[in-house]
């Protein structure tokens, strides 16, 4: 596997071997680790879902791809694509909206330490001074790939937290994400009633 992280990505310690474990168990195409809840985030499918360990997705962010040497052969081409990286994720989901071939992990959880600053950020000045539209990079990618439209769960296929079988677990796994897509309130009392799960004897 060839994980593929932005230098604002923080792994706390093991965190990162448990990640190529979990993708070489099951055997996962193309993944990325959870977003830790609180912390900067774009897409609201990568944030941590408490009642997953893996979660089936149509997307995974450019941030912190995690490639099966399969996967990387299959999706360096729109690398070429875009000298800013911006659409080359929505390449990827583009190329793979067919197959179950994208997952978070939600097992692992790391944090974006930098919020995106699109005015004033140093890589974003940067690709100004060299010419360079990410906007317009990401516009091209859905023109020539196709547009995915929202980024999300997928239906089925989750490895659950919950002891109660694979269906259920799943249907779980939806329901939590629904909340997690309904707003910062629902978000973070889903969190803290999975804290206090996590604390029962």
């Amino acid at each position: 596997y060839v994980l593929v992280a932005d230098d604002d990505v923080l792994f706390r310690p093991g965190d990162l071997a448990r990640f190529f474990a979990i993708c070489y168990r099951r055997g996962l195409y193309l993944s990325q680790p959870a977003l830790r809840c609180g912390t900067n985030s774009n897409h609201v499918v990568t944030v941590w879902n408490p009642l997953s360990r893996v979660r089936r997705v149509n997307f995974v962010e450019v941030m912190t791809p995690c490639f099966s040497m399969a996967a990387l052969r299959e999706l360096l081409p729109p690398f070429r694509d875009s000298r800013s990286t911006l659409g080359t994720d929505l390449a990827w989901a583009a190329l793979l909206r067919w197959r179950d071939a994208i997952h978070v992990v939600d097992a692992v959880r790391v944090e974006h330490v930098r919020p995106v600053d699109l005015a004033n950020g140093a890589w974003y000045r940067r690709m100004r001074e060299l010419g360079v539209d990410p906007a317009a990079e990401s516009a091209a990618a859905k023109a020539r790939y196709g547009d995915i439209g929202r980024a999300r769960t997928r239906l089925g296929g989750h490895e659950g937290r919950l002891p109660i079988g694979r269906v259920p677990a799943s249907l779980m796994v939806q329901l939590a994400d629904a909340l997690i897509a309904g707003g910062s309130a629902a978000r973070h009392a889903l969190w803290r009633a999975s804290r206090r799960l996590r604390q029962r004897p």
